[in-house]
């Protein structure tokens, strides 16, 4: 054999081993649109951690008033949310928004993306790289509210950092960022 193609083989073989290459991305997104006008629905997915460190810094759509990052914490025996800045994406492993623990706090959903049943989320992590996903929309049951006996403390929820992105029509229709 001809010792290239052994040094060629025996790499292929060592690099095959170390696993897929970690790629940084989030999957599974979901929005549990609120019954309620004016009310904040809830949004959930998990981030996959790239092949280095990096943070979660926004996440925003052109299909809603406002979204934030949010977390559920138990204080005293009960349970309070606040507000992230950012969250940490370990390389190589999974952050997972779900019920009770982080999530995302989504006003104004449009209508059309409402009806349509999907909306588009735009996740900007620290290292720079940006990811554009569809996240289906589910109706929330209107029997019980996803806040009931949630302590929302000194949270301003009226405050909107994103006045300046474009909105959607009614239609669902994006404008041009």
């Amino acid at each position: 054999m001809n010792s290239k193609w052994f040094v060629a083989a025996v790499t292929g073989v060592a690099l095959s081993a170390c696993g897929p290459a970690q790629i940084l991305g989030a999957d599974d997104a979901i929005v549990k649109l609120s019954p309620i006008e004016g009310n904040p629905s809830a949004g959930y997915l998990t981030l996959r951690g790239g092949s280095e460190d990096t943070q979660l810094v926004e996440i925003s759509s052109k299909q809603a008033e406002r979204i934030e990052l949010h977390e559920t914490i138990k204080e005293n025996g009960l349970s309070k949310m606040q507000s992230l800045e950012n969250v940490d994406v370990p390389a190589g492993e999974n952050v997972a928004f779900e019920p009770g623990g982080k999530h995302l706090m989504i006003w104004g959903v449009n209508k059309g993306a409402a009806q349509k049943g999907e909306i588009k989320l735009l996740v900007k992590f620290a290292n720079g790289e940006i990811f554009r996903i569809p996240a289906k929309i589910e109706h929330m049951g209107t029997s019980q509210s996803m806040h009931d006996g949630m302590d929302h403390g000194e949270m301003d929820h009226g405050k909107n950092d994103n006045d300046n992105e474009a909105m959607t029509s009614d239609t669902g229709e994006q404008t041009t960022e």
